[in-house]
């Protein structure tokens, strides 16, 4: 006789999760898959600009007459992918999961007032009771001073306070069939980065959600630590989601 032994999700390891802005590496993905959608062979979609999105982008351009000067992607080269694909342009922000340091999935979500800043929060999720659909969740807020010009990039007006943590999450828009996903996955210990300025350059193959942040308004060079540090003479630091920084 065989028995199949049943895996609940409590049994899972916890869930990172982590919300930024759509950035241009989303927006090239967007274009890539539009373009290969559309007949144009821009490769795989990657979010870096190669020769085969460069050329697959210089042939819409010539289709829809577009011209062939200027900017790469520009919003009416953007507008004019969108309408050919009758799709619409995405929410302003992302989701990102991974679990046991592998991506998992990433959706779309909603983001209000996107031109205030979400500043750079920190979540942990304990005391998870799957009946009355109820978790315990303790916050963390990191200083993270923007540039002027990232602030431009990212639509975010010169003047603009960052939000508290509570204010960032009531900001989101999560579509309730994601919600439910997450909810079924999540196990004590499941984390949530809230930040607008997306993933640290060392997030990769096995590791979690790396976020950097930058603790005075003209930083030096980032530096690569293991662990947070309390360090005065480090204004940017890197920080991993597992090692217990909540």
């Amino acid at each position: 006789m065989m028995v199949t032994a049943s895996v609940s999700a409590d049994d899972q390891p916890p869930l990172r999760m982590l919300i930024k802005r759509r950035d241009r590496r989303d927006t090239i993905r967007d274009v890539q898959q539009m373009l290969n959608g559309l007949g144009f062979h821009a490769g795989t979609p990657d979010g870096l600009t190669g020769t085969l999105t460069r050329s697959a982008i210089a042939g819409f351009k010539r289709w829809k007459d577009l011209p062939a000067n200027g900017e790469l992607i520009s919003d009416d080269v953007l507008q004019a992918l969108y309408r050919s694909s009758g799709r619409t342009e995405p929410p302003a922000a992302m989701l990102l999961v991974r679990q046991q340091f592998k991506p998992t999935f990433e959706a779309p979500v909603g983001l209000k007032n996107p031109e205030i800043p979400l500043g750079t929060h920190f979540f942990t999720a304990n005391g998870i009771d799957r009946e009355r659909e109820t978790a315990e969740w303790q916050a963390v807020t990191l200083a993270n001073i923007l540039t002027s010009s990232e602030k431009q990039r990212m639509g975010i007006a010169p003047q603009a306070l960052p939000s508290t943590a509570a204010e960032a999450l009531d900001r989101l828009e999560i579509p309730a069939d994601l919600r439910e996903r997450i909810g079924t996955m999540m196990t004590n210990g499941t984390s949530l980065t809230i930040t607008d300025e997306g993933l640290g350059p060392e997030t990769g193959k096995g590791t979690d959600f790396i976020t950097l942040t930058r603790a005075e308004a003209k930083a030096a060079a980032p530096k690569q630590v293991s662990a947070p540090k309390k360090k005065r003479n480090e204004p940017r630091r890197a920080y991993r989601n597992s090692i217990g920084l909540y």
